[in-house]
């Protein structure tokens, strides 16, 4: 990024347009400058939410000696400030800020700063101050170039997946009607296309790799977690989608790839929390989920018909744990505004997992500080009862800003809440691997649960995963097409994963 203060720091309005994702590019009108109706006060719970991103954009540049004493600043300011947790960017365009056995470093560390790996600087000053480490990875963004060059080193994933120099390996990139590669598309970002199952299992990969090497308290996907361009034309989805990749019969592409995507997320924390039963996976959609259902708001662009996303279904079905929409338009008398998106989030949530909305102390270039605005903010979620909100993000104050919170935002400390379905689950799953009898991995096995409509599918290395099974003896019936079919009768425990592993 090229607009940047000191200590590599974005500015406030060029700091969103780079870091907020697809919502940054959006024409919105400008908000009004009146503040919002102040709404009463409850009292501050013992339990609750208080978050903070923190993009790569604010803490990589520099010395290996800069970025720790940047980081160790942040964590203590934040502590000072009475909040909780850090929703922390560790992975942003297929290059990783900490050390990867399967993806490159990220050019934008110095060589001294991935000595130190700053990842686990970061967990370790957190830990310090007692403030809980979200992990946040770009999932479906894997290079962004505004010059249109492809990265430097040929490890990047880039070139497995979207190498525009041979097209006809660039079976992973999303790709428009007439089948063409779209390579820097929508903020000049190259996106994966959740309906080839080799992306899945290489998302998947990546992830697991991380959670092995760090101890964190949870994972979070962003906004680029979208298919801002529509369907993609990619041969592979195109193939699937005609084929045994659609089990459920879904007629309308675009549908079928939402349903790919919210697969993938649910491989995934399948995989993560079988690992490590403790991580609070996490989400932060478009601030606007369906803006039909919103009077008013039918001009906007939303999760459902221009992201392809839905975070509501993902939350209703277990496969992401609280979400945190990017509502980052202030009240003050026009639409798009914060109040009104955050109860429509919570009017509409009956999944039994919380939201707790997320803010922007910069609205696309209009200031929102902690006082006065924010704490609006803050009073809503409590009346509502969300359970904390989430703020965007930490070089949109100074670290003094930050640490005042006490006074007058967060005057006691809180606990971070568990999640009522985490901390007392009423469902276990159910994962393996498909293989042949020669030990490759057989794609697109249907994999369903008796009683249940809804079939799973087995990705390119053969994994699978029932999420939200009731606890009990259950049957899991496997079928590879061709009269080939396997049942397999396994017991369920609440909060438990079984695993199930198929050869054949």
């Amino acid at each position: 990024m090229d607009d940047k203060t000191t200590e590599g720091t974005l500015t406030r309005r060029a700091f969103l347009a780079a870091a907020g994702g697809a919502a940054a590019a959006l024409l919105l009108p400008e908000p009004l400058v009146a503040g919002p109706a102040r709404t009463p006060a409850p009292p501050v719970p013992a339990e609750e939410w208080r978050g903070v991103w923190i993009s790569r954009f604010e803490w990589t540049s520099g010395s290996g000696d800069d970025v720790s004493g940047r980081l160790a600043r942040m964590m203590r300011s934040l502590a000072q400030g009475n909040f909780n947790a850090v929703v922390f960017q560790v992975r942003g365009q297929g290059d990783t800020l900490y050390p990867s056995s399967i993806e490159p470093w990220s050019p934008m560390l110095s060589a001294s700063a991935r000595a130190i790996d700053p990842a686990s600087v970061a967990i370790r000053e957190a830990r310090r101050n007692g403030l809980q480490f979200h992990a946040w990875l770009n999932l479906l963004v894997v290079w962004q170039s505004r010059e249109k060059r492809p990265p430097t080193d040929p490890r990047h994933p880039f070139f497995r997946f979207a190498n525009p120099s041979d097209p006809a390996r660039a079976t992973g990139v999303v790709r428009d009607a007439a089948r063409r590669p779209i390579t820097y598309g929508d903020s000049d970002y190259t996106w994966l296309s959740p309906g080839n199952p080799e992306v899945e299992a290489y998302c998947r990969a990546v992830v697991l790799d991380f959670i092995r090497r760090h101890q964190v308290d949870g994972l979070h996907w962003d906004d680029r977690t979208a298919m801002p361009h529509g369907a993609s034309h990619d041969p592979v989805s195109l193939e699937r989608w005609k084929g045994r990749g659609n089990p459920m019969g879904l007629g309308d592409l675009r549908e079928w790839q939402r349903d790919q995507l919210s697969r993938m997320l649910s491989n995934i924390h399948a995989a993560a929390t079988a690992e490590q039963p403790r991580l609070l996976v996490s989400a932060s959609p478009f601030g606007i989920y369906d803006k039909n259902r919103v009077p008013g708001y039918g001009r906007f662009k939303d999760c459902v018909h221009d992201f392809n996303t839905d975070g509501e279904a993902w939350l209703r079905d277990g496969i992401i744990d609280a979400l945190m929409p990017q509502i980052y338009w202030k009240d003050g008398g026009r639409a798009p505004d914060f109040s009104t998106l955050a109860r429509d989030w919570n009017d509409h949530n009956r999944s039994g997992r919380p939201v707790w909305p997320g803010s922007a102390l910069g609205d696309y270039g209009g200031l929102q500080p902690l006082r006065g605005v924010q704490e609006s903010y803050v009073r809503l979620a409590r009346q509502l009862r969300m359970g904390g909100n989430t703020f965007f993000s930490y070089s949109a104050a100074p670290d003094a800003e930050w640490a005042s919170a006490r006074g007058f935002l967060y005057p006691s400390k809180a606990a971070v809440p568990v999640p009522p379905l985490r901390k007392a689950p009423q469902t276990g799953q159910v994962l393996g691997l498909v293989r042949d009898r020669s030990g490759r991995p057989l794609r697109d096995v249907w994999v369903s649960l008796e009683g249940r409509r809804y079939v799973h599918l087995s990705a390119a290395d053969g994994f699978y995963a029932i999420p939200s099974v009731p606890p009990g003896t259950r049957k899991i019936v496997f079928d590879a097409g061709n009269g080939q079919r396997v049942e397999r009768t396994v017991p369920v425990r609440r909060g438990a994963a079984v695993r199930v592993d198929i050869t054949g």
